[in-house]
């Protein structure tokens, strides 16, 4: 029932946001480097609103693990810096928002505040910190094309609901929150998600990876927002170097848009992940299967050798 009441509740808000928004000309401002995206122009923005509320009102419904709430924590967190972007972009018309070193300023103390206090002094914080920075921003750049990242996003929290069950109510609610928002996302969207959503999806999904401490199944199935971040990296490296980059448009998802369609692109990109997904899940599920198996085995066989050795005292006596 979660994922029904986080996708009633969102398609409420986003539908609402669409009418407001188009009220009061909160228009996303498209790339001047992205021609095919014109047509584009005007449509609202900023539906991650609908996404991350709904996602927190109805985890309120649910009971939670104590341990978890710092990553509900960063979320909200990245939600509000995702929001203060896409105001600037709205405010000054202009697709790029905050410069990202800004960006970073704003989350860096209070990310670290909660890490701490949930984790304390360790060596390990910076390196969680990174994780939930380059999952964020993984996430951010894969939201280019319409319903992509929606599509994705919600392939990969079912198949982590699945995995994990401790993990299960907040990846449903999420998952619901995401669909309720795809509803109006898909071509021609009727409104984009925004920072305030991509980098809020992005952090929670790079907190769940910190709170399972189990890093190969996350990166798998993020293996779509993993290439779109390298694909910025590589392409960031070429211009540095001034080596031939025009061959290729960063984000990925922007180069494969040239060779198909848009919709064949989501739809190419969505059945990777889908794929990678089952995979992950049948490969998860053997190896702790067979993890489960080799420990009762060595149990029984310690048992054994203990009886065993409990036989030959007797005897011996």
């Amino acid at each position: 029932m979660r994922y029904l009441y986080s996708f009633i509740l969102s398609f409420i808000l986003t539908k609402l946001i669409i009418i407001v928004s188009k009220c009061i000309n909160i228009e996303q401002p498209i790339s001047k480097y992205l021609p095919t995206h014109m047509a584009k122009q005007g449509t609202p923005t900023m539906g991650g609103i609908a996404i991350i509320v709904s996602f927190f009102v109805v985890s309120l419904l649910y009971p939670y693990y104590s341990d978890s709430i710092w990553i509900y924590q960063i979320t909200a967190i990245y939600f509000l810096t995702g929001l203060i972007d896409d105001m600037n972009k709205v405010y000054y018309k202009d697709n790029r928002g905050l410069i990202p070193i800004y960006k970073l300023f704003v989350m860096f103390v209070p990310i670290l505040a909660i890490l701490w206090i949930q984790f304390g002094i360790s060596w390990m914080i910076p390196l969680y910190f990174l994780v939930i920075l380059t999952s964020s921003a993984a996430f951010d750049l894969t939201d280019g094309l319409d319903s992509l990242l929606s599509s994705i996003s919600i392939t990969i929290f079912i198949t982590v609901a699945v995995l994990f069950p401790e993990l299960y109510s907040m990846c449903m609610i999420i998952s619901g929150s995401i669909l309720g928002f795809m509803v109006f996302n898909f071509k021609p969207a009727q409104i984009f998600m925004g920072d305030c959503g991509s980098l809020a999806i992005g952090a929670l999904f790079g907190c769940m990876m910190i709170y399972k401490s189990t890093y190969m199944p996350f990166l798998f199935l993020c293996i779509v927002p993993i290439v779109e971040l390298l694909s910025v990296l590589l392409k960031k490296m070429l211009i540095k170097a001034k080596m031939k980059h025009n061959f290729f448009i960063a984000p990925i998802h922007h180069t494969i848009e040239k060779k198909l369609s848009e919709t064949w692109t989501v739809a190419l990109l969505f059945f990777i992940t889908l794929c990678v997904s089952i995979a992950t899940y049948y490969y998860y599920n053997q190896y702790s299967s067979e993890t489960i198996y080799a420990t009762y085995t060595s149990k029984s066989v310690a048992s054994q050798s203990a009886d065993i050795a409990s036989s030959s005292d007797l005897i011996t006596e």
